[in-house]
């Protein structure tokens, strides 16, 4: 921390435009050569900055090299009030390197706008809707609870009793599609074998009456 007060002490002796940007300059490159690691403290950073700006509140570098300062120390913030105080400033619309400082902290925002989202998402783990299945552990006093019409256990008829029936409503025909569990059709009955019927001659009713046996011809004994 000494020797940061010992710069800017040295910069506050002679606090020139060129002086002050090129300051600025190697801040922005300690800073990007230390990373990931943070080696310049944020309030040297911002008052350096504050500095900077009162004693040049008119240039637009000096405020460029602020803001490019503070975008690569993390100070979004800060870096887009300056950005938007150099927009103001002579040559400030048209200056390519303000252009550039824009398109940063655009990009930075999106960044992290992403991240916090993401972020978001990871805690998101709590059912949204009664169909989720729930996140905590089951304990044994949510487990007790009483099954519903679709949980309840069909009772079974007794040994010996046929099963056929049981589960189905009422009123309800099964319905079953070809190839999907139905019965196969009961083949064509085989063609009766043809038996001889004799059919028996008519006896002679009763009270009719008798007739002679027939007489054998002349000549001829009797049987």
């Amino acid at each position: 921390m000494v020797r940061m007060d010992k710069l800017l002490d040295a910069w506050r002796a002679d606090p020139r435009v060129d002086a002050t940007i090129e300051l600025s300059a190697m801040l922005i490159r300690a800073t990007i050569k230390a990373a990931p690691q943070k080696i310049l403290p944020t309030a040297f950073v911002a008052k350096f900055g504050r500095e900077a700006l009162d004693e040049h509140p008119q240039h637009l570098e000096v405020a460029l090299s602020v803001a490019d300062l503070y975008l690569a120390t993390g100070l979004e913030k800060l870096a887009s009030d300056v950005v938007e105080r150099a927009s103001t400033l002579e040559g400030g619309p048209g200056s390519p390197r303000l252009r550039e400082l824009r398109e940063r902290l655009g990009k930075h925002r999106r960044t992290q706008e992403l991240a916090s989202r993401t972020a978001d998402l990871d805690t998101l783990d709590a059912p949204t809707s009664p169909l989720d299945p729930p996140t905590e552990p089951v304990t044994t006093t949510t487990a007790r609870r009483h099954p519903t019409a679709g949980e309840m256990p069909i009772p079974m008829p007794p040994p010996g009793v046929g099963t056929k029936g049981i589960g189905q409503h009422p009123r309800r025909s099964r319905t079953l599609l070809a190839g999907f569990g139905a019965a196969p059709p009961p083949p064509p009955p085989a063609e009766a074998a043809r038996v001889p019927i004799t059919v028996p001659q008519p006896s002679q009713p009763p009270g009719a009456p008798s007739r002679p046996p027939p007489q054998p011809p002349l000549g001829l004994p009797p049987p």
